[in-house]
């Protein structure tokens, strides 16, 4: 991207709200027709973050750019969940089994 583009910031201007999309596409998009974008033949969002701010002169870090730190959170407690209804529906079976051989005595 050329910064002037973008209004031609300096080393120390502060970027607000800035946004980054990754796009993957089955053929160039200036090569995209009109009956193509008709029938939804155009580029498909993969991955995309929005709002940081970026100023050019600091250092690039690693983790800089927010993203979604809790997401391995969400897996494991849809795992323990999971796991926790694995049990209960365990349970119930054995004690409802257990009362249903009670009652044919």
């Amino acid at each position: 991207m050329n910064g002037n583009d973008v209004g031609s910031p300096g080393l120390n201007t502060l970027l607000e709200e800035v946004g980054a999309f990754s796009f993957a596409a089955a053929h160039p998009q200036a090569a995209l027709t009109n009956p193509q974008a008709q029938v939804d033949e155009n580029a498909l969002e993969i991955d995309g973050v929005c709002c940081y701010n970026f100023k050019a002169s600091q250092q690039p870090c690693i983790g800089c750019i927010p993203e979604a730190p809790w997401a391995p959170a969400l897996i494991a407690a849809g795992a323990a969940l999971a796991g926790v209804g694995v049990y209960r529906r365990r349970r119930n079976s054995r004690v409802s089994g257990i009362e249903a051989a009670g009652t044919n005595r």
